[in-house]
């Protein structure tokens, strides 16, 4: 069924269940937040600010099924999966409330569209970390290029298979309209990310919270 608004079901109930526990963890890991070092707090503010707009500027066909730039890997890699998760889940209720969104729409987006890329970055940090040698060109392609892409893919293909799975639309509206335009943003989206890691890493590598030392071999 097409709905123009995306409504509340058994399935995004357990969605809003897993976003408010992601959100008390992230602020019993941040509070209180004065203890929050000054640099940092900028460059939340910064990325609070960056993704706005890259969020704001989507296309789709069907709301919730709609196709943006992220910008969550760089955020991640810069100050932590807990305080991107934060900012991510704050700026989808900024921009859901301007626009109109409903909450069920906000919630699925918050897991699939925030906490996932924002895990699946994570869980490629933690592999370079473990099985890759830590190396300064590694560290930027794994965790800036390919995660990034791989945070979009994964987006893409859990917020279609959602739906799918939700019957909240026809699964030609699913698939024709939204799961076969997966390749469109990959790159860009590897491309934003991977830059950015890039000019942080070589200029500004304090900027960057998950870079090490020994990346610079």
């Amino acid at each position: 069924m097409d709905n123009l608004a995306i409504e509340f079901t058994f399935l995004s109930g357990l969605a809003l269940l897993c976003v408010i526990f992601l959100v008390a963890c992230c602020l019993y890991r941040t509070f209180p937040f004065h203890h929050i070092p000054s640099d940092l707090q900028q460059r939340c503010l910064g990325i609070a600010v960056a993704l706005l707009p890259l969020w704001l500027l989507k296309a789709g066909l069907h709301p919730g099924l709609e196709m943006h730039f992220l910008g969550l890997t760089v955020a991640t890699l810069m100050i932590g999966w807990h305080l991107s998760l934060l900012i991510g889940v704050a700026n989808l209720l900024l921009l859901g409330i301007w626009q109109g969104s409903s909450p069920a729409q906000i919630t699925i987006e918050a897991l699939l569209g925030v906490a996932l890329p924002i895990g699946i970055t994570v869980s490629v940090l933690t592999g370079y970390r473990r099985y890759l040698p830590q190396h300064f060109f590694i560290y930027i392609f794994v965790c800036g290029f390919f995660a990034a892409a791989l945070a979009m893919l994964g987006r893409h293909l859990a917020l279609g298979l959602f739906y799918l799975i939700d019957g909240q639309y026809r699964a030609s509206a699913v698939t024709e309209d939204y799961l076969y335009l997966w390749p469109l943003l990959l790159f860009p989206e590897a491309l934003l990310n991977g830059m950015a890691v890039t000019l942080m890493a070589t200029y500004r590598p304090q900027w960057l919270t998950s870079f090490r030392d020994k990346d610079l071999s």
